[in-house]
């Protein structure tokens, strides 16, 4: 979504990627997002690692 809180999305990828070491079966493997906020949420979702 081109309008979503950047700031929450990141917090949710790091959370669902790490959670339990990204050994439990619901843990992120794919991340769909809007080509016009995608280089802001990479930026976000890394520095926030």
């Amino acid at each position: 979504m081109k309008d979503a809180d950047l700031d929450l999305a990141a917090y949710g990828i790091t959370f669902g990627g790490l959670f339990n070491s990204g050994q439990a079966c619901e843990s992120g493997t794919r991340i769909l997002v809007h080509e016009a906020i995608h280089d802001q949420l990479m930026e976000k979702t890394c520095s926030s690692m």
